[in-house]
C-alpha cells in the first residue's frame, strides 16, 4: 500500500520524531511511504475564488498543485500527524486542507483511507483531542476518506517528551 504522511507540524518536535519513526514502522511492515512535511513547502493560502468546484483544478499554481497534489492522487492512504494549537489543527495544516477543495469530486469517486496522529500539551486536553478530531470527522466525512477505527492522541508538552511505545505500535499495526 502507498502511503502518504503529511505533517502537519510548525516545528521538530514530538509530531516530527513520530512521522520518523512511523516512516521506520510502515515500511518495515512492506508499506511504500512518503512523508510531505509541510513545513517545508511554501504554497499560498485559497483565495475562496471556488472555481475548482466547477474544473476539478485550483487556480493556484504553486508547488500545492504540482507536487501536492499528485502525491495525494497517488497515494493509497494517509496519515494525518499534527499537533494541537487552540483546540484546533495547525494553520499550515488548515491550509493544507483549504487548498484540497479541488480534489472533492476526486475523492468521492476514489476512497482513501485515513489515520490521524495529535499531539496535545496537557492531559486535561481531552477536550481539545475531541475538538480536532470532530473537525477532522468532518473534513474526512467531506472528502470521503475511511477512517481508522482507533487515533493516535498523546499528551507531550516538551519537544522530547514523546517517545512510542509498543501500545502505539500495536495500534499502528491495525491501521492499514
Amino acid at each position: 500500500m502507498k502511503i502518504l504522511i503529511v505533517n502537519g507540524s510548525h516545528r521538530k518536535g514530538n509530531t516530527y520524531r513520530f512521522v520518523s519513526n512511523l516512516l521506520d514502522l510502515l515500511t518495515e511492515n512492506g508499506h511504500t511511504v512518503d512523508v510531505l512535511n509541510l513545513l517545508e513547502k511554501r504554497f499560498d493560502i485559497c483565495d475562496g475564488c471556488l472555481i475548482c468546484e466547477d474544473t476539478g483544478k485550483c487556480v493556484i499554481e504553486d508547488c500545492f498543485s504540482n507536487d501536492i497534489v499528485p502525491k495525494l492522487i497517488d497515494a493509497d492512504a494517509y496519515v494525518f500527524a499534527m499537533p494541537i494549537y487552540f483546540n484546533s489543527v495547525p494553520a499550515l495544516f488548515k491550509n493544507f486542507i483549504d487548498r484540497t477543495n479541488s480534489l472533492c469530486s476526486y475523492f468521492e469517486e476514489n476512497t482513501k483511507k485515513l489515520a490521524v496522529f495529535l499531539v496535545g500539551q496537557l492531559e486535561e486536553d481531552e477536550g481539545s483531542f475531541a475538538s480536532v478530531l470532530r473537525y477532522l470527522g468532518e473534513y474526512s466525512e467531506i472528502m470521503g476518506f475511511e477512517r481508522t477505527e482507533k487515533d493516535i492522541c498523546v499528551t507531550a508538552r516538551e519537544p522530547d517528551e514523546f517517545f512510542i511505545n509498543n501500545d502505539i505500535k500495536d495500534i499502528v499495526k491495525t491501521w492499514f
